[in-house]
């Protein structure tokens, strides 16, 4: 995929598969089955799969307005 920047958290659940986690500085972060990932709003990324690996992703994306809300 292409490099992306969202103005929400991002939290990505990797149920199957291995891949990377990378930034446009070019560093690669390694992924697997079971691993949470936590992506800050508006930090550029982009997720790669491993070679003969596909991974199967769940994304949760929530917004800042949600924590507002909840914190009330």
């Amino acid at each position: 995929m292409d490099p992306v920047r969202h103005d929400f958290l991002k939290i990505v659940f990797l149920s199957s598969g291995q891949g990377f986690l990378v930034y446009p500085e070019g560093e690669r972060l390694p992924a697997q089955e079971g691993n949470l990932l936590v992506i800050p709003p508006g930090c550029e990324h982009c997720l790669e799969d491993g070679p003969h690996t596909p991974t199967n992703l769940y994304v949760l994306s929530i917004w800042r307005r949600v924590f507002e809300v909840a914190a009330l």
